[in-house]
């Protein structure tokens, strides 16, 4: 039952992205179109945001139905941390500005953290995990992304000053479409981001592990095998 659940999920993913790429494509020429019109543009501006928020939870799901089903595949390759950063940095930037959340970057930029694993999820990870620090922080909050080496590891390291969770919600933080303290907060989302972070980690080798208290913020740690100097 399992198995046909994943199934269904991913066919009917697989049709809902057909029509939100139409969708799309004519609201961009809506919104080309609308170039001097602001209250069109504004209303073409909303269909796209909200369609580009659909198409990647579509994307989210497809890639979890994927790695359910056995059939995610990533490359080991050498990917440098620092760069990976730089490419994420600028678009999470705004968005913490817009949530009134301080973003502290640590993670140095000189080819020294270079590991083992897929650079475009590597990209998707970074993503997921700055993402949840920010949307489920507070305002005035902080977010401080950090990376070492230990070892023949390195450590890439996100904490955040929001909500907090309860070691109960921590042991079910993983769990596809669990929005643990969605009570709590206005924040829209399905609960895949993680659970499909975890996964594609964990296939490039790694671990991810979380440290939580409620009201005191969490803690994210992503390991890699480290490339040797």
């Amino acid at each position: 039952s399992n198995r046909n659940k994943t199934l269904f999920l991913s066919r009917v993913s697989h049709e809902l992205r057909t029509p939100l790429n139409g969708i799309l494509g004519f609201a961009q020429l809506i919104q080309r179109d609308a170039a001097n019109d602001a209250k069109q543009r504004q209303r073409a501006d909303l269909i796209l945001q909200s369609g580009w928020h659909m198409l990647d939870l579509v994307e989210e799901i497809l890639d979890l139905s994927a790695a359910e089903l056995g059939q995610l595949r990533v490359k080991h390759m050498e990917v440098d941390l620092g760069e990976a950063m730089r490419h994420s940095l600028p678009r999470f930037i705004a968005l913490a500005h817009e949530a009134r959340v301080e973003l502290i970057d640590r993670v140095p930029d000189d080819g020294s953290l270079r590991v083992f694993g897929d650079s475009t999820r590597m990209q998707q990870v970074i993503n997921n995990l700055l993402s949840n620090a920010i949307k489920y922080n507070r305002p005035l909050g902080r977010v401080t992304v950090s990376a070492e080496r230990m070892g023949g590891s390195i450590a890439l390291t996100v904490e955040d000053t929001g909500i907090g969770m309860s070691e109960d919600q921590v042991s079910r933080l993983f769990m596809p479409f669990e929005r643990l303290g969605a009570e709590r907060t206005s924040v829209k989302g399905t609960g895949v981001g993680l659970a499909l972070t975890k996964w594609l980690i964990e296939l490039m080798g790694g671990s991810l592990v979380v440290h939580s208290r409620p009201g005191a913020g969490s803690t994210f740690t992503a390991t890699f095998s480290a490339v040797s100097a």
